[in-house]
């Protein structure tokens, strides 16, 4: 490594004279004596284990050397000259850190007959990880950077750059040449000296930055077609720092773990495998150094690295920089999974498909209708795409406040002669003042004129709470209609509306005369009835009371370092163990009192709970209660002689399309209660397990055995 001078001279002397080089190229007395040191190797690597690497130093002056790594060991601490230093690395958790040589000498200035001290410095970086991978080495490196302004806006105004709109990128390495971004809801910035990592952190460039402020479903960045070798393993490291408060001008930062932030990697930019990551403080100012490690498939040549933030708070934001990917490690193959979706609703016998139509009026923040199903006298629901969210956030860039947005459904008939209605949930997230903001409206002649209806009650402006409308139209039978919700912001800071569950139920029968029994015709169908799960008698219950009781400090919406091959990492107690098992963050979920497990195609990252004391006589059904606002249940349930630990799938696996399902809408979320007949073998132990990506939210189990 080059060795950085820097001199200090006496006061006065810079006027007389100059250290430099003199007219025939050669250097002065002077500068033939300032401080000189340089180091090799200037970096190094070691395993998780630990190491030790001998430094060459080259010097003309007399050194010190130093480590802010507290059980780092380098001997000797000083010297002159040339000379060693072996530095010895014990076991740690990944980190990457430098050593730092600092060499001085007195330098004496011929001018001026006297002396003063020069000095240099070298340093080297050390990279400790399960690979004992150089990180100096990279593929790929990302800093993002090494500016940002802003941009002005077609509004006039000025706003960070989005991912699409900065210019300034500096991909590095073999592996970069056709690396492109890609995101949303995300923007390039540099927020200032608060949140500037501090002096101590390693391989962090600081400002400009990606910045992410919103939950995962709406905001991510995406680092496209990194090339890869086929059949490899790699490491991938960033570093990133998550805020949570702004109180006084002066940021606090979380802890940062995977609760908060998540990496996923795959090979189309479609398809995703979560990975599990490291993360360890830093420097300051909340910066954590991240390390994930994987494998690529046999016929492997690019990648994707997609990255997501929960935001702690309102005021939260995730700051990403310095991106890097190089060789080594011994991760887990990339399986990426299409994320789950709803299945679509089943389209009855004798129903039409009605597309969507077009907008009546110039707007903003247009939203997709799909999948619209008709049929007389039955309920049809309209799917939404993109979490429900009725606006696109480009209606609220910059604080100017949008213009009336409209959601209109297609010309729908309103056959039957029985009210119909409309019905559908709604909330107001962030801030701003709800009154008057939404109004639902109905149209006779496709939107030439409209009719306002009343929307009797407003969802909460702070908790995301939902809240259900039923609107009456009997007035409207039998005719051809379009409703429409309309928006309008009161000020620039207004949020945005949720419309979810929105459904328009026909009359029963047609517009002459009604069907009688038996005689054709939609029938609106039963609520389907939800058995009770038994209580008492001969079994084992698991429960989320259960649970909490066991284990008073069961982290929330964090997975911990539970490892599914090592069993002393379970939540254990009485007669149950569980791995990657938590609470679920505030929401839905945990109103509903869940328990969240972890699901991944990745064994040894997937969810688990089973019994670690056999069941008196063998198991003849398992109960599972849980609870999800759009899938239906997917796990399997392991059965055995034994308990079930390990990440091998049992042999005696009973799959999820085997269970009985049942189910009723509770509020924002379906309630399930799916069970299993075991009908032969002496099983005394099972193992409920979630082997597909997505969390899972149960409330129970129950093992019922022979008598």
């Amino acid at each position: 490594m080059k060795a950085r001078r820097f001199f200090a001279f006496v006061a006065g002397a810079a006027m007389l004279f100059g250290v430099g080089c003199t007219p025939d190229g050669g250097k002065t007395g002077g500068d033939e004596a300032m401080a000189e040191i340089a180091v090799n190797p200037s970096s190094f690597a070691t395993t998780l284990e630990g190491g030790e690497q001998v430094i060459a130093v080259t010097s003309n002056a007399t050194w010190t050397v130093s480590c802010d790594q507290a059980d780092v060991t380098v001997e000797p601490l000083t010297g002159e000259g040339n000379g060693s230093v072996t530095i010895t690395v014990p076991a740690a958790a990944a980190r990457e850190f430098k050593v730092v040589f600092d060499a001085q000498k007195q330098t004496m200035i011929p001018a001026l007959g006297t002396s003063t001290t020069t000095t240099a410095k070298a340093e080297v970086v050390v990279s400790q990880n399960a690979g004992g991978v150089n990180q100096s080495n990279f593929l790929y490196y990302e800093k993002v950077g090494e500016d940002v302004e802003k941009i002005t806006t077609s509004s006039g105004s000025t706003a960070w750059p989005y991912i699409d709109q900065f210019n300034g990128w500096t991909p590095e390495g073999d592996a970069a040449a056709n690396v492109t971004y890609a995101g949303q809801s995300a923007s390039v910035r540099h927020s200032g000296n608060a949140y500037q990592p501090t002096a101590d952190a390693v391989g962090i460039s600081g400002a400009p930055y990606v910045f992410l402020n919103k939950v995962p479903a709406q905001a991510h960045f995406v680092i496209e077609n990194i090339a890869v070798t086929g059949g490899s393993n790699y490491i991938f490291t960033y570093n990133v720092s998550c805020q949570n408060a702004y109180n006084g001008g002066t940021p606090g930062f979380a802890t940062v773990d995977g609760s908060l932030v998540h990496l996923e990697l795959g090979y189309d930019g479609q398809t995703w495998d979560a990975v599990d990551c490291t993360f360890a403080p830093n420097g300051g100012n909340g910066w954590y150094a991240v390390q994930a490690e994987f494998k690529v498939k046999a016929d492997a040549t690019v990648l994707y690295a997609r990255f997501t933030y929960e935001a702690p708070a309102s005021n939260g934001g995730g700051r990403f920089d310095d991106f890097k990917l190089v060789e080594g490690g011994n991760g887990t193959e990339l399986v990426p999974e299409a994320p789950q979706q709803p299945e679509a609703p089943e389209k009855p016998e004798g129903a039409v498909t009605i597309p969507y139509s077009e907008p009546f009026t110039t707007s903003q923040g247009w939203f997709t209708i799909n999948n619209v199903v008709l049929g007389e006298g039955l309920t049809y629901v309209w799917i939404f795409d993109s979490q429900y969210s009725c606006m696109k956030a480009s209606a609220f860039k910059n604080g100017a406040v949008p213009s009336e947005s409209w959601l209109i459904s297609p010309e729908i008939t309103l056959a039957g002669t029985t009210a119909p209605a409309v019905s559908f949930e709604h909330c107001h997230k962030f801030a701003g003042t709800p009154a008057d903001e939404l109004t639902l409206w109905i149209s006779e002649d496709k939107g030439t004129n409209w009719n306002q209806l009343t929307i009797p009650v407003y969802g909460s402006n702070s908790d995301y709470t939902f809240v259900a409308n039923t609107i009456d139209l009997t007035s409207y039978v039998g005719k051809n209609v379009q409703i429409a919700f309309k928006y309008v912001a009161t000020s620039t800071h207004a949020g945005t509306w949720e419309i979810r569950n929105f459904k328009v139920a026909e009359g029963n029968g047609s517009t002459t005369e009604p069907e009688q029994p038996g005689q054709g015709g939609g029938e609106t169908p039963e609520t389907p009835e939800v058995p009770v799960i038994p209580e008492g008698g001969t079994a084992i219950e698991f429960t989320t009371d259960s649970v909490k009781a066991a284990i008073p400090d069961i982290t929330t919406n964090g997975y911990g370092s539970q490892n599914v091959t090592s069993y002393s990492t379970f939540l254990t107690w009485d007669v149950f163990a569980a791995c990657k098992l938590c609470l679920p963050p505030a929401g839905d979920y945990a109103n509903a009192n869940c328990l969240q497990m972890q699901g991944n195609t990745d064994a040894a990252k997937q969810g688990r709970v089973g019994n670690v004391t056999a069941t008196p006589k063998r198991i003849t059904k398992v109960i599972v209660e849980s609870y999800n606002a759009k899938y239906t249940p997917n796990f399997n349930l392991a059965l055995g002689t034994e308990q079930v630990v390990g990440t091998s799938v049992p042999a005696n696996m009973i799959p999820a399309s085997s269970m009985t399902t049942s189910s009723v809408v509770e509020g924002a979320l379906t309630k399930y209660v799916s069970t299993y007949e075991v009908t032969s073998g002496d099983y005394t132990y099972f193992a409920i397990y979630k082997n597909t990506t997505g969390a899972f939210y149960f409330t129970k189990i129950r093992v019922e055995y022979a008598e």
